[in-house]
């Protein structure tokens, strides 16, 4: 789950820089398109996050204070997108700076965390079909390793 979380990681912020074209060349319609765009690819993200992992680890009192800022942020970022598709260029670096930001904290904070806390059966929970998106881990599979090949971590 983390292998694919960090993937999506990578094709969101991948996708912000048709933003920072359109921010550039200050074009409304191509912002509301990326924006549009950004929005597919961030919410089934935050949708696995929040209902997978997130779930999971908030379990502990010790992450949920850094779970709720996380889930308060993938809102905010939403709040940002919304005010993008409806033509607000200027919200286009802030959303971008968010972003990193949030991303940063996830994959430096909060997957090294899940890496060394959560336990097989968590894995198992989180890693269920209908959150691993693509059905790219058959229902029978015991691929409960976070990294993603099936193997030690």
């Amino acid at each position: 789950m983390i292998a694919k979380l960090n993937a999506e990681h990578d094709a969101i912020v991948n996708s912000t820089y048709a933003l920072q074209v359109a921010l550039r060349e200050q074009n409304v319609e191509s912002a509301k398109t990326a924006g549009k765009i950004l929005g597919e690819l961030l919410h089934p993200h935050t949708h696995r996050e929040q209902v997978g992992l997130f779930a999971e680890m908030k379990k502990d009192e010790l992450f949920t204070e850094h779970i709720a800022s996380l889930c308060a942020e993938h809102d905010e970022l939403d709040g940002e997108l919304s005010l993008i598709a409806a033509g607000d260029l200027t919200r286009i670096t802030a959303m971008i700076t968010l972003l990193n930001n949030h991303i940063d904290r996830e994959e430096n904070g909060l997957f090294p965390a899940a890496l060394a806390y959560l336990d097989d059966s968590q894995w198992d929970t989180i890693q269920r079909p209908e959150l691993m998106g693509n059905n790219d881990t058959p229902r029978g599979s015991r691929e409960h390793h976070p990294n993603g090949n099936g193997g030690g971590g």
